[in-house]
């Protein structure tokens, strides 16, 4: 149905009901707003809510906008986790400030103590540049982001064009992520894209070893193990520590299963059994006990911050960014790679490598 002949339908409407003319002319359907989740996946629009009891002549859904000073996009809905913005936003302050420390064209804004702080550095798009070429090395030309001291509103928007593009083309950003979103400081798009930078780069350090071949199943060829997803291997690496403990403990899911810190007290106490005791498994109260086990991953190498109320709750996101930094800093398989290298489906491995 054309607009013309809307309109048409409703004057004929207003000639034989004269009680219609109060309506005056239709307007047209608002267009539906397009929301996505922490993860910066699209929610599918329900089109039974396009059209309302009250829009008696909106025949036709408009077309859909991303965002508009009208009609601003809603934040994401809350976390399946339970994890709330402020403890993310926590996670990802402490993030940025680590790995940005010493960088000389971030030092006016780390390190960031605030929200309000973290939002009003990214606007220029600099820290997040910074940030993504951090997890993966030249993503974004740095060459064209303007690093001046004072940026106009469109020399900031021009820049977070360049980082978003970046950022999408690595799976952190969506398409329907635009700079004037960021600089209406959209918190909880900031803290999705950050938390997505912490995953893709746990991720990406766990597969660049060549102990993950102590990990092969019977059948398995190295090619194989580098099809399974980093979750799945970090929870095969996991278990295979668990079975060597003499403790009745298999992970499924790295969310739920790793909540009460046992599972970290005896993986640890395996990777180092001098600097990782398992004094926490006698500990009765959960919090306590996931403090000792953050403090034995400290003792072998673990530096970045946690927050521990997310852990507890069971943020698989935050458990899974853990198990990678724990399996990066210390692995535990070296000792069995010699003992690998000499079976029969890892030299058929390299042969087709």
């Amino acid at each position: 149905v054309h607009g013309d002949s809307i309109f048409n339908k409703v004057n004929k409407m207003k000639k034989q009901d004269p009680s219609l003319s109060k309506f005056g002319t239709p307007a047209p359907a608002p267009a539906p707003v397009i929301e996505c989740d922490d993860d910066f996946n699209t929610i599918p629009l329900d089109m039974k809510k396009i059209v309302t009891p009250q829009d008696d002549f909106a025949f036709m859904p408009q077309k859909a906008s991303v965002v508009s000073k009208k009609t601003p996009l809603p934040d994401p809905k809350p976390s399946p986790s339970g994890r709330t913005e402020a403890q993310k936003l926590a996670d990802d302050i402490e993030f940025t400030n680590s790995v940005l420390a010493n960088d000389p064209d971030v030092k006016g804004v780390i390190p960031i103590k605030e929200e309000a702080s973290l939002m009003e550095a990214v606007k220029d798009g600099i820290l997040l540049a910074k940030l993504i070429n951090y997890v993966i090395p030249d993503t974004v030309n740095e060459k064209l982001i303007l690093k001046k001291a004072s940026l106009t509103s469109y020399e900031k928007s021009e820049n977070l064009k360049i980082v978003l593009s970046g950022a999408t083309k690595i799976g952190c950003a969506s398409p329907i992520v635009t700079p004037h979103m960021i600089l209406q400081g959209k918190s909880t798009l900031v803290i999705g894209l950050i938390d997505q930078l912490k995953k893709v780069k746990a991720a990406q350090e766990v597969k660049k070893t060549f102990e993950l071949a102590v990990l092969l199943k019977k059948g398995e060829i190295l090619e194989d193990l580098f099809r399974v997803p980093t979750e799945q291997l970090i929870i095969r690496w996991i278990n295979y520590h668990l079975s060597r403990s003499g403790q009745k403990l298999v992970v499924n899911d790295l969310g739920k299963d790793l909540q009460d810190g046992y599972v970290y007290i005896c993986l640890l106490n395996q990777l180092d059994p001098v600097k990782c005791n398992l004094a926490g498994m006698e500990e009765k109260n959960p919090s306590n006990r996931m403090k000792l086990a953050i403090n034995n991953a400290v003792n072998i190498g673990v530096r970045t911050s946690f927050n521990l109320e997310a852990l507890q709750e069971g943020s698989n996101k935050l458990h899974f960014i853990l198990c990678c930094t724990i399996f990066n800093a210390k692995s535990g398989l070296r000792s069995e790679l010699n003992e690998i290298f000499s079976t029969y489906e890892f030299q058929k491995s390299l042969a087709q490598k």
